[in-house]
């Protein structure tokens, strides 16, 4: 117990360290003479990059190296990770209304609800509690992930808003996304580790060691380019869909997905880690990238930092939870 209290706790205190960290920089910047010397915005861009473009890249080709590929209910992750994002914007959509969101205001609340943060927590907590095998799995979990956010997501929250004349065609959006690096260079990973782990090439003992410092150093970098980010204001009036956020988040879809892991199969090898896997990643709070649909379309920004924090703030409770659960599957 003392083990599995020490890893929530390094867990939590990681996401701390890097939100703060970020919040910290952006407010020593803004409210100093660095702010003409420096653009949070290409620090910001500049950290992203490095992180996913090189970082995450390594990491995913050596825990794919290593995963267990051989059994076939691998093959359903892509497609329930797919799933996640459209059950929770599909119930964000359907609350909107009760919640009493205009029509600009039901875009973000779809967005910020479908939207999900799978690599740099879902990515950390599931290397924290599951360790390489399971971190493995997270880049097979994402595949269809930006395919759902510039092919649906993006559309959606722009269909929604003042710019919806404008919209670009699914041809469009469909080569935005090949020609965008970050998706071109980790699906090259994804392959390339796949191709290693197939042909029965030993990984090297070096690589153990180069994860353990890569991933968390990853994770705590995209942490602390979002609390570069960061923005607090006028998060009072949007109490209710900031707790119905974590309502979907937390409850509805970890419940559906898990419930359909297990009946695929999922739990039946490797001591359960595909189920406890889906477990963890489904239950991950708003990804960051739900910020930028309002802030390229003139939404309520407001709204959807509000879904953010109140969502990342409630692993505090989550993920305890979910690891007081982990044992008892597999």
């Amino acid at each position: 117990m003392n083990f599995i209290l020490s890893k929530i706790l390094t867990s939590l205190l990681l996401v701390f360290i890097g939100l703060a960290a970020g919040y910290a920089a952006q407010q020593l910047i803004s409210k100093t003479k660095l702010s003409s010397k420096l653009s949070i915005d290409k620090i910001r861009r500049l950290l992203q990059k490095s992180i996913l473009q090189v970082i995450i890249p390594i990491t995913v080709i050596g825990s794919i190296w290593i995963a267990p590929l051989q059994h076939v209910q691998i093959i359903a992750l892509p497609f329930l990770g797919a799933l996640a994002i459209l059950l929770g914007g599909s119930a964000g959509y359907l609350l909107s209304g009760p919640l009493g969101l205009d029509r600009g205001g039901r875009g973000v609340f779809t967005v910020t609800s479908g939207f999900t943060n799978m690599g740099s927590l879902g990515g950390l907590f599931v290397f924290i509690l599951l360790g390489e095998q399971g971190f493995a799995l997270v880049a097979f979990y994402q595949l269809f992930e930006k395919l759902m956010y510039f092919g649906a997501g993006f559309p959606l929250a722009k269909a929604h808003s003042s710019h919806r004349k404008n919209d670009s065609s699914k041809k469009g959006l469909f080569l935005q996304m090949l020609k965008d690096p970050v998706i071109v260079i980790n699906l090259g990973a994804l392959i390339i580790g796949a191709v290693l782990n197939l042909t029965g090439i030993a990984r090297p003992d070096f690589y153990f060691n180069i994860n353990n410092i890569l991933v968390p150093l990853g994770s705590v970098g995209l942490l602390v380019s979002i609390g570069l980010a960061i923005k607090f204001s006028s998060m009072r009036k949007y109490l209710r869909p900031g707790i119905t956020v974590v309502l979907i988040k937390s409850a509805i879809v970890p419940a559906v997905i898990f419930t359909i892991g297990y009946l695929l199969g999922l739990g039946d090898f490797e001591n359960g880690l595909a189920l406890k896997f889906l477990l963890i990643i489904s239950a991950m709070p708003v990804g960051f990238i739900a910020l930028v649909p309002p802030t390229l379309y003139d939404m309520d920004l407001d709204l959807a930092n509000t879904c953010w924090f109140f969502s990342t703030l409630s692993l505090v409770v989550s993920i305890p939870v979910i690891s007081l659960i982990l044992p008892y599957i597999g």
